[in-house]
């Protein structure tokens, strides 16, 4: 008799049974825990098959993983197994493959055309073992009358197979995990000597089982962020919480620190829905202190380790991504056959494996939930877990010796290791053991000779926990490990970008309003004031509805109209594509007999590519082009036309800067309309408190300025941004040479005649025209700074100008008033604002 015949008498019995146990089968999947483990109810069988019912309603995601088993099933292989951390959602994606074979044959025709389903869970029976498996498809498959018959164990294990090897069934066995060895043995021994083709067999497992011949092995990890995402919400309609902005912007950050974990993104809402705040469920995930979500998902993998890999569990949560084998066993010196140890972590998903089979390549990384609970672990272990790091921060420390400063094998190796690096030292600080922290800073000073950004990065954990400890030798170390942290000659960037918040917020109002309430800005100020700072900082910002495309126009003063509009373009489809922004590369021939025709294409292919963004393109240096007749060759006027053209049209904006304001412009430009559109801001000195800011912050509290010094600084400075930085980067290298941490005005005075030496002053002299010059050096003679400056009759006595020439000398004081070289007070005193430019200039202009 055929089987589907033979089940097929069975119709009548299961109507009346149905009902009994019609509230047990709808709970379905999703609803039972059994011993710490999520386990589907079977339904009575009914033509051949006992799936669980109803599948998850709330299943998203997993397209690749359901890709990959339904390949696994359509190979020649016979056993699928799929295994991952406890609470990932194994046995809800085999009960929705199962539904897909059963319910969606269609779309997978290459799978064998199952006719039936065994869904058994190793958790129905404290004594699983093959005899129930072999019992449980003999009532799923087998005629009524077998289920009563008297059968041996052999007479039913020959029975099973016969039935399986009439036509495709897939046996389903959940929770593996919780078998005991000897029966699993015994288990696996059946399926893969006697399990019959055509039949296949899917295993749910959180162990990884070695696979053989005839078989293969999904792992499955956290749901990608969006399907997270997607799920919370679908959880949440379950449970009728209500989602405003607020909530489902918690959501994705809680999608994001949930690992993509469904167990915990069903907890997450549950929590919610008794009235827990989403910060509290962010806050217990962090801290790994909430019972349920640890107890369900590894304490019955944790309760099976001996005291030794439990050692080496715990110690892995000072690498934090991808690990040598090598670097395991040094953080557990008194371990033996760390291999071993790892692989019983591997085999229980409290371990993850990239798999490399390339001798050198294998490495292992915890789970990110099991990295919290292993971080919760070590730090209650006797000593905290001091001897891990320490063998951590020596085995680091011998490997980074191995390699020559920027070499390629040190960027590849500090890319791979850095960030275990990092938590190492970062872990170590915590100690404040002076031991722990020199070795750390032998690491860092070590890492930044092959990396000087790395070695900042260690040099930054480590200052706090040094001042802390109290140890001037070990912070002087420290200091002359990390050297001058002050930015000289270059942009500041973030650490180094202070005080420019409010000139920050004012560009972003202008721009990225639903209107915008200007097209063009101009930024204008001193040399080295932090004009291309504040670009850099936009560049750099979190996105938003606008694009801060930067381009520096230095470099295109010789380069003729063709090749000016060409570097724009080039310039900008460079910044795109930085920002992972899909661009066409420009092409230099288009340019070449209609530049500004090429130009504007392209920004239109730009724009258009940009959807509802909007482009802000930021030229830096702009009033180089209106130079010197003699090294501008270029048509500047079409070019302001251009951009007028444009930027009129509410496309985009423009953001300009330069030294000299819009007005001091060549008169051939100065009156064009584009500058109509501009709304000009000077780009001051800091303020007094960013500037306190930029010259403490930086060395992170190791060197101490006692107060007369912090404010001759201010004072001598003027709280410009890059002589402020010039001359603390004097005084960093002082206190290295001299083995002293504390600042005085002593120490400040002795570092002026090296700052004198420094460039900068005479390019800021440079900037003037003889008249302003000559107005400098007198002044600079006079200032009697005890009676706040000079006044313009003392300047005049002293250039001997006669009356009729006394316009000439007011236009000069105005124009260097303007400048911000000179600052004028309402009582018509005038001073330098930057007292130690006056000194240079008594000193060394002359």
């Amino acid at each position: 008799m055929h089987l589907k015949e033979m089940s097929a008498q069975t119709e009548g019995s299961y109507q009346i049974a149905i009902s009994v146990v019609d509230d047990v089968a709808r709970a379905g999947s999703g609803d039972v825990i059994i011993g710490g483990g999520f386990t589907p109810i079977p339904s009575i069988p009914f033509n051949n098959c006992n799936l669980p019912r109803p599948r998850s309603s709330n299943f998203v995601g997993r397209r690749t993983e359901i890709q990959k088993v339904m390949d696994a099933l359509a190979s020649d292989d016979w056993i699928v197994m799929i295994d991952g951390m406890g609470g990932i959602g194994k046995t809800t994606l085999a009960l929705e493959i199962a539904y897909l074979c059963k319910e969606h044959r269609s779309k997978y025709p290459h799978i064998p055309q199952f006719t039936g389903y065994i869904w058994i869970s190793a958790q129905e029976s404290p004594d699983f073992c093959l005899d129930y498996v072999v019992k449980k498809i003999l009532r799923v498959l087998g005629p009524f009358q077998t289920r009563t018959e008297q059968l041996t164990p052999s007479e039913e294990l020959n029975l099973a197979v016969r039935m399986l090897a009439v036509e495709p069934f897939l046996l389903i066995i959940d929770n593996l995990q919780t078998v005991r060895d000897e029966p699993l043995d015994e288990l696996l021994r059946f399926l893969r000597d006697q399990f019959p083709d055509p039949s296949k067999a899917l295993l749910i497992t959180r162990h990884h089982i070695h696979i053989q011949a005839g078989e293969r092995r999904i792992t499955l990890r956290g749901l990608k962020d969006e399907d997270a995402a997607w799920l919370l919400r679908l959880e949440a309609e379950s449970l009728e919480i209500p989602l405003d902005e607020q909530a489902a912007a918690a959501l994705e950050i809680i999608a994001q620190k949930s690992y993509g974990i469904p167990l915990v993104l069903r907890w997450v809402m549950e929590r919610v829905y008794d009235g827990k705040s989403y910060d509290w469920v962010l806050q217990s995930l962090q801290a790994a202190d909430e019972e349920y979500i640890f107890k369900h998902i590894f304490s019955h993998s944790i309760s099976t380790l001996d005291l030794e890999t439990r050692r080496v569990f715990c110690s892995m949560s000072l690498l934090p991504t991808w690990s040598r084998i090598e670097a395991i066993a040094a953080l557990n010196p008194d371990v033996a056959a760390i291999q071993d140890h790892v692989s019983s972590l591997v085999s229980l998903s409290l371990l993850e494996d990239n798999r490399s089979l390339v001798q050198g390549a294998r490495r292992f990384k915890l789970p990110k939930l099991a990295w919290h609970l292993a971080c919760r672990e070590l730090a209650g272990t006797e000593d905290g877990g001091r001897g891990s790091v320490e063998g951590g921060l020596k085995y680091y420390l011998s490997d980074v010796q191995g390699f020559e400063p920027h070499s390629e094998g040190a960027d590849a190796y500090l890319r791979a290791e850095f960030t275990n690096v990092r938590n190492i030292v970062r872990v170590a600080s915590k100690f404040e053991d002076p031991v722990l922290l020199k070795q750390c800073v032998e690491l860092a000073e070590r890492v930044s000779e092959l990396t000087y950004q790395y070695g900042q990065t260690l040099f930054a954990c480590l200052a706090e926990p040094i001042v802390r400890a109290g140890d001037e030798v070990l912070a002087l170390s420290l200091l002359s490990a990390m050297g001058s942290p002050y930015v000289i000659g270059r942009p500041a960037l973030p650490p180094m970008f202070f005080g420019r918040e409010a000139l920050v917020r004012f560009i972003r109002e202008r721009f990225e309003a639903d209107r915008m309430h200007a097209s063009v800005v101009s930024l204008v100020g001193l040399r080295r004031i932090g004009k291309t700072s504040i670009l850099l900082h936009l560049r750099r910002q979190a996105p938003s509805r606008c694009i801060y495309a930067f381009v520096n126009l230095q470099g295109a003063v010789h380069r003729g109209t063709a090749g000016l509009s060409y570097y724009i373009a080039r310039s900008l489809g460079h910044e795109l594509a930085g920002m992972g922004l899909e661009v066409v590369e420009p092409r230099d021939q288009e340019f070449v007999d209609r530049p500004y025709e090429a130009l504007d294409d392209y920004m239109g292919d730009v724009l258009s590519s940009l959807s509802s963004r909007r482009l802000v393109l930021m030229l830096d240096e702009f009033d180089v082009l209106f130079g010197p007749v003699d090294t501008v060759r270029m048509d500047t006027e079409s070019l302001l036309a251009y951009l007028r053209a444009r930027v009129q049209t509410g496309t985009f904006g423009i953001i300009v800067s330069g030294v000299r304001p819009l007005y001091e412009l060549p008169s051939s430009v100065a009156g064009h309309p584009f500058f109509g559109l501009a709304v000009s801001k000077r780009v001051p000195c800091l303020g007094r408190e960013a500037a306190g800011q930029l010259m403490q912050q930086p060395t992170r509290g190791l060197i101490k300025y006692d107060e007369r010094s912090v404010e001759y600084l201010l004072q001598l400075t003027g709280c410009h941004p890059h002589v402020l930085q010039l001359v603390c980067d004097s005084i960093v290298e002082l206190c290295c040479e001299q083995g002293r941490l504390q600042v005085d005005l002593e120490m400040v005075e002795s570092v002026v005649p090296f700052v004198f030496e420094q460039y900068f002053f005479h390019e800021l002299m440079g900037q003037w025209e003889d008249d302003e010059r000559a107005v400098l050096q007198a002044a600079a003679s006079i200032v009697d700074t005890s009676k706040g400056g000079f006044t313009i009759d003392r300047l005049q006595e002293t250039l001997d100008i006669d009356a009729p020439k006394i316009s000439w000398l007011e236009n000069s004081l105005s124009r260097l008033v303007r400048g911000e070289i000179l600052a004028v007070d309402h009582r018509g005193n005038y001073g330098f604002t930057m007292e130690i430019f006056r000194r240079w200039v008594v000193e060394r202009a002359a």
